[in-house]
């Protein structure tokens, strides 16, 4: 298989590596994961972690629209279960799994995009789940995940829950002053979450207010001015 030149990934067999930041390996991901042949592996071969690596926030939403956002989720996966259970020989698109070693040198390989359609393998009892991969750094898998979600072509992400993941990101990848940890930028950041500059300055003046030490509690940023926080 023949892919373009990319400067953060490289090809080991039917793994692509990653060499650099989370931001430049995010954003070739997006375009050479397409490119890579899917494998089948076997729906209990790598971890699922929603509450880390799903990065869609419903509890962002007002009542009534994360009720509806609730909605469309379970309904979405009932008719892709649908459509497995009745065709054994049918596939949704692949999934997308982070490999990367530990801080004490452990295999992990987790899911960083398609849990509504694991949701759906797993409703409709099938054993095995077409799946892309990608060699990352620790700290890039879960920066992985917010860049892949942005993609999405079923679910969309909400105005409410894409400011939510644009905090989140500013909080735990900004430091001090103009400071950025796996690679980020200010601009990169607006950039990937559809050129919302002036936000995310905004963001980085409160979070450097307020100082180090604080963490979202996974509450609404609607208006950009009452981001709740938590001392870790």
């Amino acid at each position: 298989m023949t892919t373009e030149n990319s400067a953060s990934l490289t090809k080991e067999g039917d793994v692509f590596y990653s060499r650099t930041c989370a931001a430049e390996t995010a954003k070739d991901a997006e375009r050479l994961l397409p490119l890579q042949g899917p494998k089948l592996y076997s729906m209990d071969s790598f971890t699922f972690d929603e509450l880390k690596y799903q990065k869609r926030r419903p509890m962002v939403e007002k009542d009534r629209d994360r009720q509806a956002f609730n909605k469309e989720s379970r309904e979405h996966i009932e008719q892709m279960a649908l459509q497995l259970s009745t065709d054994p020989y049918y596939h949704l698109e692949p999934i997308s799994l982070a490999q990367y070693f530990d801080r004490e040198y452990r295999h992990n390989l987790v899911l960083v995009d398609g849990h509504h359609r694991y949701k759906a393998y797993q409703a409709a009892g099938r054993k095995l789940i077409p799946a892309r991969q990608i060699r990352v750094p620790e700290s890039v898998a879960e920066d992985l995940a917010y860049i892949l979600n942005q993609s999405a072509a079923t679910l969309g992400v909400s105005n409410e829950q894409k400011l939510q993941q644009v905090w989140e990101l500013v909080l735990a990848r900004h430091k001090e002053g103009n400071h950025w940890e796996n690679g980020w930028t200010g601009n990169q950041l607006a950039r990937t979450f559809g050129n919302i500059t002036s936000t995310v300055k905004r963001m980085v003046k409160r979070k450097n207010d307020l100082g180090e030490g604080y963490r979202v509690t996974g509450v609404l940023v609607r208006g950009h001015k009452s981001w709740l926080l938590m001392r870790y």
